[in-house]
């Protein structure tokens, strides 16, 4: 057949074996073999395409159940756990609505993000109530640490007798059918002029600083020292215990919250800065906000020493008719030279004989006017938690000051002088308020003295430690720990409960105890303290 002849025949004439043979191999070559590859390529690459569409398509389905995985173990941490530490009830109040529960509770810092509400249940004899509760920081969301203080708000009724609250999750509209009993206990309502909430104590042994402490408060007018314990030597505690009989001094087991999963588990602890200090100092503000005058935030070694006869008399001076909520003094850190055996210990002493480090400078703790602050921080009122028209202020050293003992230099009889003074303004104010405290701390001391012989308490005391164990300890902890990671992570959460500190048989310790309630919901733990307690063991002290 002629190349160029059409490639058809009469339909009366069927091809020859022959002719479609050739016919087949003239179609080979002038088609598939034109360009052997082409094809092959355009095969391969739209089943590549479709391989990527099959294998994104696949992706995306597994990245959502992924995702939502992730989401679903990420909500259950930050709305997993809730502890109860407090419930007060304000049957009457001049800052709340009346019979208001504020209800304070450690969460993961995201808690109020989370779209989870909480209902308050109320009973009384003869009547019941619901309300939703209002939630807030104490102060605000903490950068370092992943757990926070909050403050739930709720209105309740007259009388009542039971208090229980239910959880809802907004986001899976998941309702918690059981509700949780929550203990609660009355705000005070005997009139205080003063009353200062004391940050806990743990591991402590420098009874030269407690008694000088609670003595200058007592003489000069603080009529309840709100004291929180963790751990404390027995014999100091016995002596503590005194001052509690006779009202002046009341003592607060305060406990770590519970936690028995492993040692590199979500304990929260770890996610509390310093021991959960923050919400013991909101307790104590809520307990006294209806009652107090004034307030003062301290530290074991934080000492004011009025100006006049009596710390209300400087604060109403200082507040009266003026828009302060809350005010700081300035706080002078002070190199302190003090007798270490019982019997030579001078409380006087170790205040008049103190000289100034001229290199630390801060601001004390704050003294507030609780009907005008609406919660607290560590050392002040947040700003949004001053009412509206008032103000926080920093008050210089020509107002007043604290005296911070901070570096100590213990000795086994008096010395026959005292530390070298420096010689600058800083120093000359020190030594000033030294002269004219002279004669009020000489009172103070002669107090002491005699509270100790009226009490019967001159075995205790003269038995009183004269070793100092677990300061040093601690002092190398932060240096070599905490300090070093506070540098190093700005997200690092300090507390002591990171310094190891060994168990020493033979000493008598008194630590806090608390029985904890475990309530086990559909959704999360929420955690109640049923008892606080203390106990004294003989092995030494330990984190609580």
């Amino acid at each position: 057949m002629d190349a160029k002849m059409p490639h058809k025949w009469p339909h009366n004439k069927l091809p020859s074996l022959l002719e479609c043979s050739n016919l087949m191999k003239r179609c080979i070559r002038s088609g598939f073999n034109r360009s052997p590859f082409r094809l092959r390529r355009q095969l391969l690459k739209l089943f590549a395409q479709l391989m990527i569409v099959f294998a994104l398509f696949t992706l995306s389905i597994r990245s959502k159940d992924i995702r939502d995985a992730y989401q679903a173990k990420k909500y259950a941490k930050i709305t997993g756990r809730l502890d109860i530490i407090s419930s007060i009830y304000f049957s009457q109040s001049k800052s709340f609505d009346a019979d208001t529960v504020v209800i304070l509770f450690n969460a993961h810092r995201d808690f109020i993000n989370a779209d989870v509400s909480i209902r308050c249940f109320a009973n009384s004899a003869t009547n019941s109530s619901g309300a939703l509760a209002t939630i807030r920081y104490s102060s605000w969301a903490s950068y370092n640490c992943k757990w926070n203080t909050y403050i739930a708000e709720c209105t309740t009724l007259p009388n009542m007798i039971l208090l229980r609250i239910a959880t809802y999750d907004s986001k899976s509209r998941s309702h918690e059918p059981r509700l949780v009993e929550i203990p609660f206990k009355h705000d005070v309502k005997m009139k205080n002029d003063v009353v200062s909430c004391v940050s806990p104590l743990f591991f402590f042994e420098r009874w030269q600083m407690l008694f000088a402490f609670v003595e200058v408060y007592r003489f000069f007018g603080v009529s309840k020292q709100s004291i929180y314990v963790g751990s404390i030597l027995t014999n100091i505690m016995r002596i503590l215990q005194k001052y509690e009989e006779h009202g002046s001094v009341e003592l607060i087991p305060w406990t770590m919250l519970l936690y028995d999963g492993p040692l590199d588990g979500d304990d929260p602890n770890r996610e509390l800065s310093w021991r959960n200090q923050e919400t013991a100092m909101n307790e104590c503000f809520f307990r006294y906000k209806e009652s107090a005058s004034f307030i003062l935030f301290l530290d074991v070694d934080e000492i004011l020493i009025p100006t006049s006869s009596s710390y209300f008399n400087d604060f109403r001076v200082l507040t009266e008719g003026t828009a302060i909520a809350s005010f700081t003094f300035e706080k002078f850190y002070t190199k302190t030279l003090t007798n270490i055996i019982p019997s030579s210990y001078s409380l006087s002493k170790l205040l008049l004989g103190s000289t100034l480090d001229p290199f630390m400078k801060g601001e004390g703790k704050s003294i507030v006017i609780p009907s005008k602050v609406s919660s607290m921080w560590i050392h002040w009122p947040p700003k949004k938690s001053i009412a509206e028209g008032y103000h926080h202020v920093n008050l210089n050293s020509t107002n007043n000051f604290f005296f911070h003992p901070r570096y100590w230099q213990y000795v086994f009889r008096n010395p026959r002088t005292t530390m070298q003074p420096l010689f600058d303004e800083r120093s000359e104010t020190l030594r000033l308020r030294q002269r004219l405290a002279w004669s009020k701390l000489v009172e103070v001391e002669k107090s002491f003295i005699d509270f100790v012989k009226a009490e019967d308490l001159l075995d205790i005391y003269s038995k009183l430690d004269v070793a100092i164990i677990y300061d040093s300890m601690f002092e190398a902890c932060f240096t070599s720990v905490i300090d070093q990671q506070l540098e190093a992570r700005r997200d690092y959460c300090p507390t002591s409960t990171e310094c190891y500190i060994p168990r020493i048989y033979g000493v008598e310790c008194t630590v806090a105890q608390s029985s904890f309630q475990v309530n086990e919901l559909k959704n999360r733990v929420i955690y109640t303290i049923a008892r606080k307690t203390f106990k004294n063991v003989n092995n030494g002290c330990f984190h609580v």
